[in-house]
């Protein structure tokens, strides 16, 4: 991987990262806006997991995030089969990695 690429990749890791943060602390805290699907956003978290894998970041990396993820979803009343539906990882046609 050239450098240039692996600088890219290391920004949009770090600013994906923080907006999982932000957007879970949320979520936890205070709860979704009214405008806001509970589903959509448990998706759009998830698809921050999957993009920074797609950049570089290691299942170990994201651990503890997915762990946190699992842990509200199954707190809001999702069953075991949901949570492992949302955040197992699987090749897509693209060649990235889809939900």
């Amino acid at each position: 991987m050239n450098e240039e690429l692996e600088r890219r990749n290391k920004i949009k890791t770090v600013e994906l990262m923080k907006r999982f943060d932000i957007m879970l602390a949320r979520v936890i805290k205070i709860g979704l806006y009214p405008e806001e699907e509970e589903a959509l956003m448990l998706e759009c978290l998830s698809e921050y997991l999957e993009e920074a894998m797609g950049a570089g970041m290691t299942m170990a990396d994201l651990q503890d995030r997915n762990n946190q993820l699992a842990s509200y979803t199954l707190k809001q009343g999702y069953s075991h089969e949901e949570v492992t539906q949302l955040l197992t990882m699987r090749p897509n046609q693209g060649g990235g990695l889809s939900f």
